[in-house]
């Protein structure tokens, strides 16, 4: 490095700690270049993983409304309308309408 002609201790302590530093220094740059490697490595995996992530969103997006794919591809997760067209719910109930004489089977006893 360098040659200190005449020095007294805390020179030569100095410059001691000087090489140790500097040492010090090229072994944190080494890990340094080596974290930067890894780090371009995890970008590139990061944007293969993104890009996939958004394809498969994508996909899960599609069912039979949006698609020309069949019902009955569609999950069980689907709302389906419950009522056919998918219109409300008429006003009036299933079977007799109020007033109206019963038909009912008469019960067989056992």
């Amino acid at each position: 490095m360098f040659k200190i002609l005449g020095a007294g201790p805390d020179v030569k302590a100095l410059a001691a700690e000087i090489r140790r530093l500097s040492h010090e220094l090229s072994a944190a740059l080494a890990v340094n270049e080596s974290l930067r490697s890894a780090l371009a490595v995890f970008e590139a995996e990061n944007a293969t993983l993104s890009e996939r992530v958004r394809d498969l969103e994508s996909r899960l997006k599609i069912n039979s409304r949006n698609s020309s794919k069949p019902p009955s591809s569609d999950g069980p997760s689907v709302d389906r309308p419950k009522h056919p067209g998918g219109g409300q719910r008429p006003k009036r109930q299933r079977g007799g309408q109020p007033g109206h004489a019963s038909t009912a089977r008469t019960p067989i006893r056992p």
